[in-house]
């Protein structure tokens, strides 16, 4: 590319700047009066550019038309100015603006003042990130899994107050979504509204937060597009990398509708630069208008008999730059370990159906199954109904867990430890979990040594299920950060030792736990007593 100097009489060139001319084509260019323009972003990258003025006769048309590809790649094109008259631009990438919006694109704390609801606060790198996300119309949330991208984006809500917003995220997360939300939202009177499939179009509020996932996407597409959003959020946005998907083209058509975009996705690319397109044009549609340039340049195309193949790569660093120039934040659990627990956990509601049967064994259990007290223990239950209640419990919610642990890791190359206390559960969760290891009480010690070596080592097992009495002292699963729960257990102590399988020495990351519950039953009441204990017993003796 050809390089500007910083001064000169010609508008900011320097002799030779031309030199990737030949010697007459040279002496055209610089025989304009080139005068600088204001920096901007240009395909994405920070730059600087000049503009000449050309009279129609000037021999500087001819060269541009017989050389313009090759002028168009090395920053020129043609333009009118503000007067309506002709004139050349010419853009280079301004490195010193670039270098610096990497920098802020990784940054982990910032002074910005963000409000949040009494009793909770943000880490640094969750301020850093609204403060990205406020100062852009479109922006990719890329932090790693486990980061807190949802607390960042309800930060940007409590600073920018939108009036109408539009979460898009997987369906086993639109329950878990407007709780964050309500939790973490100051303003408690704008409207959440949870979209499901027997929701009607009409009955959408004039204004509010709308939540949605992408299978009911198209569904809404024509009521929501009607209306001007403030802001729209896909979460999970690698759930749109196929750019000829169903869902994909409606979320490019919503987007339309929207004065800011943001993506959020702790893996913007799965598997090769091909997958990035959709979210980058669904972003930037300007800077990223054709899917076969893209290619061209980062995909490395290879034609076959089948026809071409893009799931190649090249130009990654200009890509990363190009990325990291002001649309995308990324930044990893390392980078930010500090400043997060070593250990957090968190209520996961599932959506289940043919809750009957629960709902008979807690009123034989003397308790009425739509109004339970909240400090309801195991210990006020006969045993023999409890046991039901847990089986029922975990039958009902098997099928709900497996397609939330399936999401979940979608996209992620990160291990996940499933907890669980049936045997039927255990094993339909295993049989259903590909890559998966199954440790039950059954399970005889040597074979359970060998599926802890194979969970820890092989890359292609990603789900240690294991039965939570079966994990005891001396077992290490320090592979996983991230540990489910899909039944639970009364005594706090067990869990406990469950969850102590992953935090443990030689730990790098933070630990998640999830406990997966049926909201407005005993399961809420059996999670919420366990993890008060543990609270009490951590304070008392930690």
């Amino acid at each position: 590319m050809i390089k500007s100097g910083s001064s000169s009489a010609n508008g900011g060139f320097e002799n030779g700047n031309f030199s990737g001319f030949r010697a007459k084509n040279q002496e055209i260019l610089a025989s304009l009066d080139w005068s600088p323009r204001l920096p901007r972003l240009r395909g994405g990258l920070p730059s600087r550019g000049w503009s000449a003025k050309v009279a129609d006769n000037h021999p500087a048309w001819k060269l541009w038309r017989l050389n313009r590809g090759v002028m168009e790649e090395r920053g020129f094109r043609a333009a009118k100015d503000a007067q309506g008259d002709w004139c050349l631009e010419y853009w280079i990438a301004d490195e010193a603006a670039a270098a610096q919006t990497r920098k802020l694109s990784a940054r982990v704390s910032s002074e910005l003042s963000v409000p949040a609801p009494e009793g909770l606060r943000y880490y640094g790198f969750q301020i850093a990130g609204v403060e990205f996300l406020a100062s852009r119309s479109a922006a990719l949330l890329a932090d790693e899994m486990g980061t807190g991208k949802t607390i960042q984006l309800a930060g940007l809500l409590n600073l920018t107050a939108p009036r109408r917003v539009l979460v898009v995220t997987l369906a086993s997360m639109k329950i878990v979504w407007a709780l964050e939300l309500r939790k973490w939202l100051v303003d408690r009177l704008i409207p959440i509204m949870v979209l499901k499939g027997g929701t009607k179009p009409q009955d959408l509020r004039e204004e509010g937060i709308w939540i949605v996932n992408y299978e009911l996407l198209d569904k809404f597409r024509s009521e929501l597009s009607g209306r001007l959003l403030d802001l729209l959020a896909l979460d999970e946005a690698h759930y749109i990398k196929n750019r000829s998907s169903q869902r994909t083209k409606a979320a490019h058509l919503l987007s339309r509708a929207a004065k800011q975009k943001i993506l959020l996705t702790g893996t913007p690319l799965l598997n090769c630069p091909m997958e990035l397109w959709s979210l980058l044009h669904f972003l930037c549609p300007l800077d990223w208008p054709n899917f076969y340039k893209f290619a061209h340049r980062y995909c490395a195309p290879v034609r076959t008999e089948w026809g071409w193949d893009y799931s190649g790569a090249r130009n990654l660093e200009e890509l990363n730059t190009r990325l990291r120039s002001g649309l995308m934040m990324r930044r990893l659990k390392k980078d930010v370990l500090s400043q997060l627990p070593p250990l957090s956990r968190a209520l996961v509601p599932l959506s289940v159906s043919g809750s009957g049967a629960l709902s008979d064994l807690v009123s034989q259990a003397g308790y009425d199954p739509f109004n339970l007290p909240e400090t309801l223990e195991g210990s006020e239950i006969p045993f023999d109904c409890l046991a039901k209640i847990r089986h029922e419990l975990g039958r009902l919610k098997v099928k709900a867990a497996i397609q939330f642990i399936l999401e979940q890791a979608e996209g992620y190359n990160e291990k996940f430890v499933i907890f669980a206390h049936h045997r039927a559960v255990l094993k339909e969760l295993a049989l259903n979990l590909p890559g998966s290891v199954l440790v039950t009480g059954e399970t005889p010690p040597e074979d359970r040594l060998a599926a802890i070596e194979r969970f820890s080592n092989d890359a292609t097992v990603s789900y240690f299920v294991a039965a939570i009495h079966a994990m005891g002292v001396g077992v290490t699963l320090s592979a996983a950060s991230r540990a489910v729960f899909v039944e639970q257990d009364w005594t706090p102590a067990i869990l406990r030792q469950a969850e102590d399988r992953l935090h443990r020495i030689g730990q790098t990351q933070a630990v998640l736990i999830q406990y997966l519950v049926v909201p407005d039953s005993i399961d809420v009441n059996i999670t919420r007593t366990v993890v008060a204990k543990m609270d009490v017993i951590e304070r008392a003796i930690e």
